[in-house]
């Protein structure tokens, strides 16, 4: 086990959240649910959320006029999203179509947030001069930046995030093997990074529009021939084996629910090293069970603190084949 490795910030840090709508005598507001229940706890500023997304929370607490109108009866949650650019991104889900009066509405408070408007059948897009979230730039690694869609996966913790994906490229490096594997890929936040040092990357991932933008991303930051990305569901039960998979060294970075089905038919893929990704020590330590019997062993850990003021803790795995 190596030293936890600590975030460059304890507070501030947390770049995307889900809300709800709390609506009272007193107006409208919101806030997370409590732990175990659907009761919202309202706030008007949580310390682990960038400030940039405090200040829309506290645009939305004084707009209650535009925005109490639609949370009361209409808003199923609020998702508010920062980038490295601290560019905000704000999207309210709807629990019905969006109807023409409520249209008004709906411009009215993207007056006060100043912010462009997208309208979809279901949901509402603010956002400022991108439409695009971008997660990850480094002069070497990603030039152009890693971009993604308002409502994909990226890392809550975007400078902490930096640290992940060079700690990942030092421990690929290492291996001095030619090709990876990652799976569940997402947008290429390590696809990219590891080709941009000559490797031959194969990204997999359930998700269509993330595999879209991984494309996007390789292109941008001069890595197409050396990229292929394709769409797997690597959660299914009858995941089986694909000779696309194969790879002298596998990155994974599963949900929290793990990679269960993955890990087992990992002797098949038969890489000589696994770098393990995890938000769960539960499920890594279930799935790391599934791997040794297949012929690995866990040579190092490497913890990261990527959720500070919480018990949440990420952690890099390290696996060989003996």
């Amino acid at each position: 086990m190596k030293p936890i490795l600590p975030s460059p910030f304890s507070y501030g840090y947390r770049a995307r959240a889900r809300l709800f709508p709390s609506t009272d005598g007193k107006g409208a507001k919101v806030g997370f649910y409590q732990e175990g229940s659907k009761r919202v706890v309202a706030f008007k500023r949580c310390p682990v959320l960038t400030e940039d997304i405090n200040r829309v929370i506290a645009i939305l607490d004084k707009t209650n006029t535009a925005f109490g109108a639609l949370a009361k009866k209409y808003i199923e949650y609020i998702r508010a999203q920062n980038d490295l650019f601290g560019n905000t991104f704000l999207t309210l889900s709807f629990t019905k179509s969006i109807r023409e009066e409520l249209r008004g509405k709906i411009r009215v408070l993207s007056t006060h947030i100043d912010a462009r408007v997208k309208l979809s059948k279901k949901s509402v897009q603010f956002f400022g001069e991108n439409e695009l979230i971008c997660f990850y730039k480094n002069p070497d690694l990603a030039p152009q930046g890693l971009f993604c869609k308002p409502g994909q996966f990226f890392q809550a913790n975007l400078e902490q995030n930096k640290a992940l994906v060079e700690l990942v490229v030092s421990l690929v490096k290492e291996e001095k093997g030619e090709t990876v594997s990652e799976f569940f890929c997402g947008s290429g936040n390590f696809s990219i990074p590891l080709a941009r040092t000559g490797l031959e990357i194969k990204g997999f991932d359930l998700d269509r529009q993330a595999i879209k933008k991984a494309r996007e991303n390789a292109l941008k930051n001069q890595c197409k021939k050396n990229t292929q990305f394709f769409r797997r569901d690597l959660l299914s039960k009858n995941l089986a084996y694909d000779s696309k998979f194969k790879a002298g060294t596998v990155v994974m970075d599963p949900p929290r629910t793990g990679a269960r089905s993955l890990s087992a038919i990992m002797g098949l893929i038969a890489p000589k090293t696994i770098i393990y990704v995890s938000c769960d020590p539960m499920t890594l330590k279930r799935d790391v069970e599934t791997l040794k019997k297949q012929g690995f062993k866990l040579t190092a850990l490497h913890p990261l603190d990527m959720f500070p003021q919480t018990y949440h803790i990420e952690t890099v795995a390290v696996l060989r084949k003996r």
